[in-house]
């Protein structure tokens, strides 16, 4: 029988802690489709692959928006 690899899952709670915002921005986020999460009952989880894109998807449009001179503040 071959075994299978579950990905990492995280609470919100986990990622606000690790990103530094409240809970509330990361439910925000899901709520609003920015973060990618799947419902587990109630409750959130995030995978490691979707908190991972989220971030490299925000951190290159801010550093755009930060080195584009036609981009307005």
């Amino acid at each position: 029988m071959q075994s299978v690899s579950l990905p990492t899952l995280f609470t919100p709670e986990e990622i606000a802690v690790n990103v530094k915002v409240n809970r509330r921005t990361i439910y925000h986020w899901l709520a609003s489709g920015k973060l990618n999460g799947m419902r587990v009952g109630s409750s959130w989880r995030i995978t490691e692959a979707d908190l991972l894109a989220f971030m490299t998807h925000h951190a290159h449009a801010k550093q755009s928006v930060l080195t584009d001179p036609q981009t307005p503040s």
